[in-house]
């Protein structure tokens, strides 16, 4: 497979720890590539549908899935169920880009410090993510 600037793209499925350290190495920039876990947790919003690999989305070992709420909602037509019920305990692969997120504090609204990374890989489509 190949990326958009013509750099072969390794189609290998990456679990998170493989996924969090590629983000990691390129911090300014996202990974494209396919990722895959076990969906320990799971959160909607008007928004988004987040999937997440630990029972805790702060977690420096955990990757993110997040699907836009355009892609959640196809989601669960393909399902038949709410994904945020259906999928905690099955494996999702996603193919897109994963990025390592600034997560800073603020105060008053205004960024005061730098929290941690979130590593995150955006789904615009549901057709992008599998369902094991």
């Amino acid at each position: 497979m190949l990326a958009a600037t013509g750099a072969a793209v390794d189609v290998t499925p990456k679990d998170p720890a493989e996924a969090i350290a590629l983000a990691d190495a390129h911090p300014e920039r996202s990974t494209r590539g396919v990722y895959r876990m076990t969906v320990a947790a799971a959160e909607r919003n008007p928004k988004a549908l987040y999937l997440n690999s630990s029972t805790d989305y702060r977690a420096p070992d955990d990757m993110t899935f997040r699907l836009t709420s355009s892609a959640a909602r196809t989601l669960e037509k393909r399902l038949g169920a709410k994904p945020e019920v259906a999928l905690i305990g099955r494996t999702v692969t996603v193919r897109g880009d994963i990025r390592a997120v600034p997560i800073v504090n603020t105060f008053g609204g205004r960024p005061r410090s730098f929290n941690r990374y979130q590593h995150s890989v955006l789904v615009h489509d549901a057709s992008q993510l599998s369902v094991e």
